[in-house]
């Protein structure tokens, strides 16, 4: 089998959804009905797990050329991979992969929805201006109708590259 002349690109949003009595559950479960928790950090922790699977089931080693987009700043991952790399050291069952996670960090991009400067700037410090995106949930009630607001809080070029040089460099734009 050949491989691709390209890496591809893939991009991961956690879906909203809300429980219906009735229907099964969702893996986060009824927990986050109250209090629109299943935005809030419903969607953050399905993107978090959904990217901890990728890495540690080792789909980056199989596909080192994979590019994947996390919406939500990439959830928790980013701020907590230092946990994930400390679980891979210490657990057998968490061997999986072949490095450490936060080494697979390099096939992985993220939006700035995190709603918060700060947030925003440890996004790029933890991941690199040339991983973080321009991202927005618009039309949705939670859209960030001002994202350049939030990321004011950047130097000059990190706000270039996020504001669309990385996206533009990431999709050939």
């Amino acid at each position: 089998m050949s491989k691709p002349s390209k890496a591809s690109n893939i991009v991961l949003h956690a879906p909203a959804r809300k429980v219906e009595p009735g229907h099964r559950l969702p893996s986060l479960g009824a927990r986050l009905n109250r209090f629109y928790l299943s935005n809030a950090i419903g969607q953050p922790t399905e993107t978090t797990i959904a990217l901890s699977h990728l890495i540690f089931s080792g789909v980056f080693d199989r596909f080192p050329r994979l590019k994947v987009v996390g919406a939500h700043g990439g959830g928790y991952l980013p701020a907590y991979i230092g946990r994930s790399d400390h679980t891979w050291r210490v657990r057998p069952e968490a061997r999986s992969c072949a490095r450490e996670p936060s080494s697979y960090l390099r096939n992985i991009w993220v939006d700035t929805v995190v709603f918060d400067r700060q947030r925003l700037a440890d996004l790029v410090r933890y991941m690199g201006a040339d991983r973080v995106m321009f991202g927005t949930d618009y039309p949705f009630d939670m859209a960030d109708c001002r994202p350049d607001q939030v990321a004011s809080a950047l130097n000059e070029a990190d706000r270039v590259a996020v504001m669309g040089g990385t996206a533009a460099a990431l999709f050939d734009l």
